[in-house]
């Protein structure tokens, strides 16, 4: 609450013992607003081009969750750096895919679009955020529902 109230003392909202925000709140990563603009931005006129091939767009998803999953090199943020830089175009890639393709391959770029909003959906749980978070894990049930795949699989997406 006092986030969003822009309250920097706990103790004003409490009256009790003075609690500097910075106890409890995060800090949003640098490439937060990316994210959230390749998350609140829609190409509403179709893209000329053909969607990649599945199986490239399949790998680039994998090789986003690896990423994920790897070690973070000394850099600040590690792999949220690396996958924040990383998902603009991903999801513009898997959204551009999902409306080209249909039967079959639909279903299966859906499911990597599923993939994708639940990468972002990890990201942003790390960054103040938290309408990001619902709008992802929203939009990560309704890919795999079209997929008709909403039950997670007993594999890690990433492998």
């Amino acid at each position: 609450m006092a986030e969003v109230l822009g309250v920097d003392d706990v103790a004003q909202l409490t009256g009790e013992a003075r609690i500097a925000s910075s106890a409890y709140g995060r800090t949003a990563h640098a490439d937060l607003p990316v994210v959230r603009r390749a998350l609140s931005t829609y190409q509403l006129v179709s893209r000329d081009e053909e969607p990649e091939p599945l199986d490239t767009l399949a790998a680039r998803v994998r090789s986003a969750w690896k990423l994920w999953h790897g070690p973070d090199d000394g850099l600040p943020y590690g792999h949220r750096s690396r996958i924040a830089q990383l998902l603009p175009d991903l999801l513009a890639d898997t959204r551009h895919a999902v409306r080209c393709h249909e039967g079959p391959a639909r279903r299966k770029t859906l499911v990597l679009e599923a993939q994708t909003y639940h990468l972002a959906q990890l990201f942003l749980s790390f960054q103040p955020a938290p309408d990001l978070v619902l709008l992802t894990g929203d939009r990560a049930m309704s890919a795999a529902e079209d997929a008709d795949s909403p039950r997670p699989s007993r594999r890690r997406p990433g492998t």
